[in-house]
């Protein structure tokens, strides 16, 4: 038998603020936050798109599978990627032809859309549900499909992803982020440069994402229908059973948020903030370089944002991208929990627009990336 359900008094409380629950993201504020984000995006290749358009085949399915990790907890059928590799066979056929068959009907099988959702601890108070990360424990033969379309998808991530964001792009390293702001902070100390580096804190930034955004911020990127389909069924009708205390609550809708424990998750988070990093780049005047046509203006490790703030003005621009990218996602900036540094002595933080005063300013060390 399986792990008894919670009671039905449990439900309401994981909603995580909100953030599993469907999202309404709609009118005419939505529509055109929208249509900034979108406008004067790159797109994939017509090559590419055409590739990518293609049916999943066996072939692919069997290279997902190959290179999953062992070891890993299952879903709720309990089938591990070691048995589905002992028994590939008989299932792998099989799988192609569900998953034809879910693309025809727009829904996965009720199995591969539920997901156990475990709660790990972050640092703060327990007693806050903000302080618990939710990891999905989805069923072997999802992640085989999702992995297979991850694998199509980082084959054209660098293509429509700048080089300042690193997360889950082939090629790309968190050291690069490292080693950026480290060679800043001499450059600063070496050149006497006044400026500051702002860390945005964005507010459970997987688990805000919402679809309709994300699926459109696909097709901004020239990816073509079909493709865009695979996300849509991988997503339609989700649901998870929270564990709690070795129980399983009632069924909760999954409205919004990329999963994870999705093979996909991060590539997809990647491509959501995108359209609000590359409004920062168009907007922000960053810091200027020793070639005038150089500047920088960010670093970026999924919602890891680092800003460059030389011109004071800067951070209204900053304010005004992050309303904008708000009103067309959902997603939520943290500002008490967002930290500045200021480097060099001519850079002040007086006259800070509203939001931004919450911000916490110093001259002292600055936690980025965990270091």
């Amino acid at each position: 038998p399986g792990p008894p359900f919670c009671s039905r008094s449990c439900r309401p409380r994981f909603s995580f603020g909100g953030t599993l629950g469907p999202t309404c993201q709609s009118g005419r504020a939505c529509h055109l936050a929208r249509r900034v984000l979108w406008t004067g995006l790159p797109t994939v290749s017509a090559g590419d798109r055409d590739r990518l358009e293609l049916p999943l085949s066996l072939a692919e399915f069997s290279e997902a599978l190959r290179l999953m990790p062992t070891n890993k907890s299952p879903g709720m059928d309990g089938l591990t990627v070691e048995f589905y590799r002992v028994f590939w066979d008989v299932l792998g056929p099989d799988l192609v032809t569900v998953w034809a068959e879910s693309l025809l009907s727009g829904v996965l099988p009720l199995s591969c859309r539920r997901a156990v959702l475990a709660l790990l601890p972050k640092k703060g108070d327990l007693r806050d549900l903000r302080n618990w990360r939710p990891l999905s424990l989805l069923s072997t033969d999802y992640k085989v499909v999702a992995k297979a379309i991850s694998l199509r998808l980082g084959s054209v991530l660098a293509d429509v992803v700048h080089p300042d964001q690193t997360y889950t792009v082939p090629g790309r390293s968190i050291f690069n982020n490292l080693y950026l702001v480290r060679d800043l902070l001499e450059l600063g100390r070496r050149d006497g440069l006044s400026f500051a580096l702002l860390s945005l804190d964005q507010e459970k930034a997987f688990d805000r994402m919402d679809h309709g955004y994300l699926l459109g911020t696909l097709r901004a990127f020239g990816f073509g229908p079909q493709f865009v389909s695979f996300l849509r069924v991988l997503y339609a009708d989700a649901e998870c059973l929270v564990r709690l205390n070795w129980a399983l609550t009632e069924p909760v809708s999954f409205g919004r948020g990329v999963r994870q424990g999705c093979p996909l998750s991060g590539q997809l988070y990647a491509l959501a903030i995108e359209p609000f990093l590359c409004l920062l780049r168009r907007r922000m005047a960053g810091l200027a370089l020793r070639k005038p046509e150089m500047r920088l203006v960010l670093s970026a490790y999924a919602d890891d944002v680092l800003l460059v703030v030389q011109d004071p003005e800067d951070l209204v621009r900053v304010e005004a991208c992050q309303a904008v990218y708000s009103a067309a996602s959902s997603a939520r900036v943290n500002w008490v929990k967002s930290s500045g540094l200021v480097v060099g002595d001519g850079w002040q933080t007086s006259s800070l627009p509203p939001a931004l005063q919450a911000i916490r300013w110093s001259a002292g060390p600055l936690l980025y990336l965990g270091v």
